[in-house]
């Protein structure tokens, strides 16, 4: 089995997890992993993201093409991986340190879905002095940070942002599969999502994403729930 995967760092490891979740089913090894960048898209999905975080099953390779598992593509095929056992497909790179922190990821850059006013209501209704920001866009984090008089930027790489976030107490967010990748190695975690009725930024997700990610809620994840704003 040839295993194709696309986007930035989370969609890449949810990709990989339905391709080795069929790879098991149907009793096909997967022999090699396509990372496709083809297409009109942004910088952070022509990288291999997998051989920096987790251990891959068969070699990778970045392709100029558009191929992709689409776990997101269907809401049935989300309903299959969510009632398995997605946590033993995949091995992580290194281990993981547990911090104690409760982080808001704050996605910015790439498809800003929340705006900074949504996300300040977020951090006070938390309620956590101490809780710790990080993203793809310092920036707005600092202002939800000087909005809300509370909380402290993290942030460093990416690749190190994704293992803060597995290390994490609880984590919190808007749609982004960075956080949502992140729990499918703690499953256990408390975790929250604002929902897509407050999801009022720039960017917008179709509500059948949403949906698939209500089957991660039902089915695999123990400790969550959406916030409303």
């Amino acid at each position: 089995m040839q295993a194709n995967v696309r986007g930035a760092l989370g969609t890449q490891i949810f990709d990989l997890a339905y391709a080795v979740h069929t790879s098991i089913k149907t009793n096909d090894p997967i022999t090699k992993i396509n990372v496709n960048t083809g297409g009109k898209t942004v910088s952070t999905t022509k990288i291999d993201w997998l051989s920096q975080t987790v251990i891959p099953p068969a070699p990778v390779k970045c392709v100029n093409s558009r191929s992709k598992q689409g776990v997101w593509d269907k809401i049935d095929r989300m309903q299959e991986l969510s009632n398995s056992n997605i946590k033993s497909y995949l091995a992580l790179c290194k281990p993981v340190d547990l911090n104690n922190h409760t982080i808001l990821h704050v996605r910015g850059i790439d498809r800003q879905l929340v705006d900074a006013d949504t996300y300040v209501k977020t951090v006070l209704m938390i309620n956590d002095p101490n809780i710790k920001l990080l993203g793809d866009d310092q920036e707005l984090c600092k202002q939800i940070i000087t909005q809300s008089g509370m909380g402290e930027y993290i942030g460093k790489d990416a690749v190190t942002d994704w293992y803060t976030c597995i290390g994490a107490k609880k984590l919190y967010s808007a749609f982004t599969n960075f956080a949502l990748s992140a729990m499918l190695f703690d499953r256990h975690k408390p975790y929250a999502m604002i929902d897509q009725s407050s999801s009022n930024g720039p960017g917008n997700i179709h509500k059948s994403v949403y949906s698939a990610v209500q089957c991660l809620f039902d089915n695999y994840f123990t400790q969550s729930n959406w916030i409303k704003i």
